[in-house]
Order: C-alpha cells, then structure tokens, then sequence
C-alpha cells in the first residue's frame, strides 16, 4: 500500500469526574515506588529507564533515560529531527476500551487505523525536558528528516524528558494502566552493516505502571465538557456508519493509500484516501460527535 505521512491526533476517553477528598483514599491503584527503573542489555547496548514519578493525568511527570555502549565496538544508531539518543512512549492502550472485531475490510482498515508500534493512537511520546515551552512560548518541534549516528565503545547518551498528562487538545489521559518504553534505535555494528542502512532493530526497556488521577480531581469545567470517545471506539462509530461501511468494502486495499484519524475541537475525524480512476486520490470520510453520532460526511470523487 503507498505510503503517505498522516495526520493522527490521539485521545482518551474517561475523565475523572468529581474532586478527590482531602485525605480520603483514591479508588485507582497506589502510585509505582519513586524512583522506578529498570536496565536491559542487548547487543553490548544498556538502556536504562527510571520513572521520577508515576504518570499523572493532566500533570507534568518526569522520566530519566540513558544508553551505554558497553561493548567494544562502535554502534550504528538512527536519529534525526531533534535527534535524541533515546525514545520514551506512554502506551495508554492497557486501561482503554478496545472496542469490536469487524471482518473482513472492516477490520483491516481498523488495525492500520490504530496504526503501528511507532505510530499508535494510544501513544504518547515524552518530550525532552530542554525543550519545553514557558508559558506564552510556543513549542518546539523537530524536523522529519533522518540522520545516521555513532555510538563509539564506552560511549553514553542521556534524556530526560517529561509528559504532559494529555493526550490531545489539552485533554487529559485517563487514570488506568499504562506502559512506559524507551528505544534506542540500533542499526547495527560500525563497518559490519552497510553504510547506507536505514532500517533499525531497536534496543527498548518497558516499565509497566498506572497513570494517577490529577491532582485534586478534574478543573472546574473540564469535567462538564462533552468527553470523545477513546479511538478505537471512534473508528468502531465510523465503522458503523453504512455509507462509510460501503466506502472501506468498495475498492480493494491494494487502493488504499492510508486511513485518516484525527482529533480536532472535540469532534473525531474518521476517514480514508484510496486510489481512484486514473490513479487519482479519493476520500471517504466521516465527522463524530463525541458520543459517537455521526455530524458529517464527506465523499470525494
């Protein structure tokens, strides 16, 4: 299927609703020690990750990241953009709703909508700590370009980074169980790989934990908004929509060339680009309330 780069937004569904008592005990499982970390060593390479706190919804929490090369030989690694020697993800997947499995078209159109390891809509990537915004500033971005890097023996890189505790359009995440995984994107050994390799086989080490309730329960006001369905229910609300049922089973999915799922003011956009006559670009989408009712149809010739 061609490839095209996609617009995701991510987002969770259950807020908290109400304020926590003040020296009551909370319903959700006990913050993780503090610190946590944990270390693996593959390849003659360590990476170590350390939870400074558990995750918190609507708060910022802090990780710390490192990776050693203890080996003795240089290591290939695949950078680019800011260029951090480690990845650290937030996969929120474990305490969300899955939804329903769908046959056919249906539900292959559902799996690369969720998208993959590196590109789920239950995923959140920590940011590094130097470049976040102040308040007033707007944030950094990094560039999409990819950049190769050495890591020579007894070389070391380090990261700390934090989470906002939102998923997007400054919602919060949901309290539940969640996993926190850090990646170094190894290539392979200096002069054994070819020069030119791009592909990486990266070194992680994951830390299983719960994300915390904010603190003092939810703003005054967030809890009152309309809450959108978790993603996979919003594509399930798509899905179940028949005009865009019939769109998805219509054309094979050697025409497909990407599905579209993004978040924007509230509402979810589910959709898909195809190939249509004379290789031209076609879209079949929908918009949803965040009940999942259906506001909104777009089909493009």
């Amino acid at each position: 299927m061609p490839s095209r780069l996609r617009s995701l937004s991510i987002l969770t569904v259950v807020l908290v609703s109400g304020c926590a008592t003040a020296g009551a005990p909370r319903s959700s499982p006990s913050p993780s020690p503090v610190p946590v970390t944990k270390t693996t060593t593959d390849r003659d390479i360590r990476v170590t990750l350390t939870l400074e706190g558990p995750p918190i919804a609507a708060a910022r929490s802090f990780i710390s990241a490192t990776v050693e090369n203890v080996g003795s030989r240089t290591i290939r690694w695949a950078g680019g953009g800011c260029n951090d020697p480690v990845s650290v993800f937030i996969e929120l997947s474990p305490g969300l709703d899955p939804g329903r499995t769908w046959p056919g078209l249906l539900g292959r159109f559902k799996t690369l909508a969720l998208g993959d390891q590196f590109g789920r809509l239950t995923s959140v990537g920590y940011e590094a700590a130097a470049r976040l915004p102040l308040p007033g500033q707007i944030p950094m971005y990094c560039t999409a370009d990819f950049r190769w890097n050495q890591l020579e023996a007894g070389g070391r890189g380090s990261l700390r980074a934090a989470w906002e505790g939102t998923i997007s359009d400054g919602l919060p995440a949901s309290p539940g169980p969640a996993t926190v995984t850090a990646y170094f994107q190894y290539i392979g050994v200096q002069g054994v790989v070819p020069d030119d390799r791009m592909e990486a086989d990266p070194v992680s080490v994951a830390i299983d934990t719960q994300v915390q309730p904010p603190p003092g329960g939810v703003a005054s006001g967030v809890a009152a908004a309309p809450v959108p369905l978790v993603p996979a229910l919003a594509i399930d609300a798509a899905l179940a929509d028949p005009e865009f049922a019939a769109w998805v089973k219509a054309a094979p999915e050697s025409t497909w060339i990407n599905p579209e799922v993004s978040l924007i003011d509230g509402a979810w956009h589910v959709g898909l680009f195809r190939f249509g006559a004379n290789q031209l670009e076609r879209y079949g989408g929908v918009r949803l309330a965040p009940d999942g009712s259906v506001t909104g149809r777009r089909f493009e010739p």
